[in-house]
Protein backbone atom coordinates (compact mmCIF):
# COMPACT_ATOMS: atom_id res chain seq x y z
CA UNK A 1 0.00 0.00 0.00
CA UNK A 2 2.87 2.37 0.79
CA UNK A 3 4.95 1.74 -2.37
CA UNK A 4 1.62 2.30 -4.86
CA UNK A 5 0.67 5.10 -2.64
CA UNK A 6 4.27 6.59 -3.28
CA UNK A 7 3.43 5.61 -7.32
CA UNK A 8 0.87 7.41 -7.50
CA UNK A 9 2.31 10.87 -6.14
CA UNK A 10 5.29 10.60 -8.50
CA UNK A 11 2.18 9.49 -11.45
CA UNK A 12 -0.09 12.74 -9.94
CA UNK A 13 3.26 14.88 -9.66
CA UNK A 14 4.02 14.04 -13.22
CA UNK A 15 0.97 14.64 -14.97
CA UNK A 16 0.56 18.17 -12.91
CA UNK A 17 3.56 19.08 -14.16
CA UNK A 18 3.41 18.41 -17.54
CA UNK A 19 0.13 19.81 -17.79
CA UNK A 20 1.10 23.29 -15.99
CA UNK A 21 4.08 23.39 -18.59
CA UNK A 22 1.72 22.92 -21.72
CA UNK A 23 -0.68 25.58 -20.38
CA UNK A 24 2.11 28.15 -19.46
CA UNK A 25 3.14 27.61 -23.46
CA UNK A 26 6.51 26.94 -22.98
CA UNK A 27 7.86 24.79 -25.62
CA UNK A 28 7.10 21.18 -25.67
CA UNK A 29 9.89 18.50 -27.59
CA UNK A 30 6.32 16.25 -28.23
CA UNK A 31 3.93 17.13 -30.88
CA UNK A 32 0.24 18.19 -29.43
CA UNK A 33 -1.28 14.51 -30.88
CA UNK A 34 1.75 12.55 -28.70
CA UNK A 35 1.47 14.85 -26.16
CA UNK A 36 -2.21 14.32 -25.40
CA UNK A 37 -2.12 10.30 -25.73
CA UNK A 38 0.83 10.66 -23.08
CA UNK A 39 -1.90 12.60 -20.63
CA UNK A 40 -4.81 10.54 -21.10
CA UNK A 41 -2.37 6.85 -20.93
CA UNK A 42 -0.96 8.98 -17.62
CA UNK A 43 -4.39 9.97 -16.36
CA UNK A 44 -5.97 6.22 -17.05
CA UNK A 45 -3.22 5.05 -15.02
CA UNK A 46 -3.82 7.45 -12.35
CA UNK A 47 -7.78 6.62 -11.86
CA UNK A 48 -6.50 2.40 -12.13
CA UNK A 49 -4.15 2.97 -9.43
CA UNK A 50 -6.71 5.07 -7.25
CA UNK A 51 -9.53 2.42 -7.99
CA UNK A 52 -6.42 0.15 -6.88
CA UNK A 53 -5.87 1.57 -3.76
CA UNK A 54 -9.60 1.96 -2.78
CA UNK A 55 -10.29 -1.67 -3.22
CA UNK A 56 -7.33 -2.23 -1.66
CA UNK A 57 -8.14 -0.48 1.71
CA UNK A 58 -12.08 -2.11 1.29
CA UNK A 59 -10.60 -5.79 1.28
CA UNK A 60 -8.35 -5.28 4.20
CA UNK A 61 -9.55 -2.73 6.27
CA UNK A 62 -12.77 -2.11 6.33
CA UNK A 63 -15.07 -3.83 8.84
CA UNK A 64 -17.47 -4.85 5.89
CA UNK A 65 -14.70 -6.98 3.89
CA UNK A 66 -14.95 -10.43 3.46
CA UNK A 67 -12.26 -10.80 5.38
CA UNK A 68 -14.42 -9.87 8.30
CA UNK A 69 -17.08 -12.56 7.62
CA UNK A 70 -17.43 -15.58 9.99
CA UNK A 71 -17.96 -17.94 6.54
CA UNK A 72 -14.65 -16.76 5.65
CA UNK A 73 -13.08 -16.97 8.87
CA UNK A 74 -14.93 -20.85 8.77
CA UNK A 75 -13.18 -21.56 5.41
CA UNK A 76 -9.71 -20.19 6.58
CA UNK A 77 -9.77 -22.52 9.32
CA UNK A 78 -10.39 -25.78 7.66
CA UNK A 79 -7.59 -25.14 4.85
CA UNK A 80 -5.22 -23.90 8.08
CA UNK A 81 -5.41 -26.59 10.80
CA UNK A 82 -6.25 -29.55 8.24
CA UNK A 83 -2.55 -29.86 7.89
CA UNK A 84 0.16 -31.24 10.94
CA UNK A 85 2.71 -29.46 8.33
CA UNK A 86 1.33 -26.60 8.68
CA UNK A 87 2.83 -25.42 12.03
CA UNK A 88 5.19 -22.58 12.07
CA UNK A 89 7.82 -21.73 14.70
CA UNK A 90 7.24 -18.59 16.27
CA UNK A 91 9.61 -15.46 15.28
CA UNK A 92 13.18 -15.61 16.49
CA UNK A 93 12.29 -13.49 19.35
CA UNK A 94 9.93 -14.77 22.40
CA UNK A 95 8.93 -12.75 25.41
CA UNK A 96 11.52 -12.80 28.16
CA UNK A 97 10.93 -16.18 30.53
CA UNK A 98 12.55 -14.91 33.11
CA UNK A 99 9.61 -13.21 33.72
CA UNK A 100 8.19 -16.34 35.30
CA UNK A 101 10.82 -17.59 37.19
CA UNK A 102 9.13 -17.21 40.34
CA UNK A 103 6.22 -19.86 38.84
CA UNK A 104 8.81 -22.65 38.47
CA UNK A 105 8.14 -24.18 41.68
CA UNK A 106 4.49 -24.48 41.40
CA UNK A 107 4.82 -26.60 38.19
CA UNK A 108 4.62 -30.54 38.56
CA UNK A 109 7.44 -32.44 37.59
CA UNK A 110 7.37 -33.77 34.19
CA UNK A 111 7.08 -37.52 35.33
CA UNK A 112 3.54 -36.83 36.03
CA UNK A 113 2.36 -35.23 33.38
CA UNK A 114 0.84 -37.67 31.10
CA UNK A 115 0.37 -35.76 27.67
CA UNK A 116 4.06 -34.93 27.92
CA UNK A 117 5.21 -38.53 28.19
CA UNK A 118 3.12 -39.33 25.21
CA UNK A 119 5.07 -36.83 23.65
CA UNK A 120 8.58 -38.11 24.72
CA UNK A 121 7.14 -41.64 23.60
CA UNK A 122 6.64 -40.24 20.01
CA UNK A 123 9.81 -38.30 20.03
CA UNK A 124 11.14 -41.73 19.83
CA UNK A 125 8.84 -43.46 17.76
CA UNK A 126 8.11 -41.13 14.62
CA UNK A 127 9.83 -38.01 15.57
CA UNK A 128 8.44 -34.72 15.78
CA UNK A 129 8.90 -32.21 13.06
CA UNK A 130 10.13 -29.15 13.62
CA UNK A 131 11.82 -26.01 11.77
CA UNK A 132 14.66 -24.76 14.18
CA UNK A 133 15.50 -25.81 17.70
CA UNK A 134 15.00 -22.95 20.36
CA UNK A 135 15.96 -24.99 23.17
CA UNK A 136 18.13 -22.56 24.81
CA UNK A 137 15.61 -19.47 23.63
CA UNK A 138 13.51 -20.59 25.98
CA UNK A 139 15.00 -22.16 28.48
CA UNK A 140 14.74 -25.88 27.92
CA UNK A 141 17.22 -28.34 29.44
CA UNK A 142 17.24 -30.26 26.52
CA UNK A 143 16.32 -30.73 22.68
CA UNK A 144 14.17 -33.57 23.68
CA UNK A 145 12.32 -31.57 26.68
CA UNK A 146 12.15 -28.94 23.78
CA UNK A 147 11.09 -30.90 21.32
CA UNK A 148 8.20 -32.77 23.80
CA UNK A 149 7.13 -29.07 24.82
CA UNK A 150 6.61 -27.95 21.48
CA UNK A 151 4.23 -31.16 20.65
CA UNK A 152 2.05 -30.61 23.44
CA UNK A 153 1.70 -27.03 22.83
CA UNK A 154 0.44 -27.88 18.93
CA UNK A 155 -1.59 -30.24 20.42
CA UNK A 156 -3.33 -27.93 23.23
CA UNK A 157 -3.45 -25.34 19.92
CA UNK A 158 -5.37 -28.16 17.73
CA UNK A 159 -7.84 -28.27 20.74
CA UNK A 160 -8.55 -24.77 21.00
CA UNK A 161 -9.25 -24.64 17.24
CA UNK A 162 -11.52 -26.99 17.28
CA UNK A 163 -14.24 -25.03 18.38
CA UNK A 164 -14.90 -22.46 15.31
CA UNK A 165 -16.10 -19.61 17.85
CA UNK A 166 -12.60 -19.74 19.17
CA UNK A 167 -11.04 -19.63 15.46
CA UNK A 168 -13.35 -16.59 14.79
CA UNK A 169 -12.53 -14.80 17.50
CA UNK A 170 -8.79 -15.27 17.10
CA UNK A 171 -8.70 -14.21 13.40
CA UNK A 172 -10.82 -11.45 13.73
CA UNK A 173 -8.70 -10.06 16.81
CA UNK A 174 -5.43 -10.19 14.53
CA UNK A 175 -7.07 -8.37 12.04
CA UNK A 176 -8.50 -6.11 13.72
CA UNK A 177 -4.51 -5.80 15.17
CA UNK A 178 -3.01 -5.98 12.07
CA UNK A 179 -5.38 -3.05 11.07
CA UNK A 180 -4.80 -0.67 13.93
CA UNK A 181 -1.21 -1.20 13.56
CA UNK A 182 -1.11 -0.16 10.09
CA UNK A 183 -3.62 2.55 11.07
CA UNK A 184 -0.72 3.56 14.04
CA UNK A 185 2.01 3.28 11.55
CA UNK A 186 0.09 5.89 9.31
CA UNK A 187 0.90 3.37 6.32
CA UNK A 188 -3.03 3.48 5.16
Amino acid sequence: MEALETAISYWDDALAAYNSLSTVGAPLTVTSSEEAEFCRELQGLLDAAYRLQDQCELLFLDQRSVLFRAASSTRLQAGITSSPESFVSAQDEVADLREFEEFVDIFPDSDSLPLYQSALQKLEQDGIPYRCLRTQMVHCSSDVEFLGKLHCVRLAFQYLFRDSATWVWFADTGRQLLADLLIYAEKV
